[in-house]
């Protein structure tokens, strides 16, 4: 492959970017211990919580770790959805779609 120029197509775009953007990341999070790794701006933030340290009675996911986060706007019966279209193993992209 010498003598060849930078791969452009897409998929080749793409997974260089998100090279970076996790050698970057591990570069930042090296070192963190759990207080900072786990600090939150202010009581009851959006966060990625295990199940039962969850503070919202809106928090899901499948595993043991969840999405725990509280929208008024959106009824609990949708998070229920959600969680049970992911844990069915349904694509992002089609539980958005839906």
């Amino acid at each position: 492959m010498s003598g060849q120029g930078p791969r452009t197509d897409r998929l080749s775009i793409l997974t260089e970017q998100f090279d970076q953007a996790r050698e970057m990341a591990q570069v930042r999070l090296r070192g963190l211990g759990d207080e900072e790794y786990l600090w939150e701006p202010a009581p009851g933030s959006w966060s990625i919580r295990r199940r039962e340290e969850a503070v919202t009675p809106r928090a899901y996911g499948p595993g043991a770790w969840v999405l725990d986060k509280s929208a008024p706007e959106i009824p609990a019966s949708e998070y229920a959805e959600v969680a049970r279209q992911a844990a069915d193993g349904v694509s992002v992209a089609k539980i958005a779609e839906d």
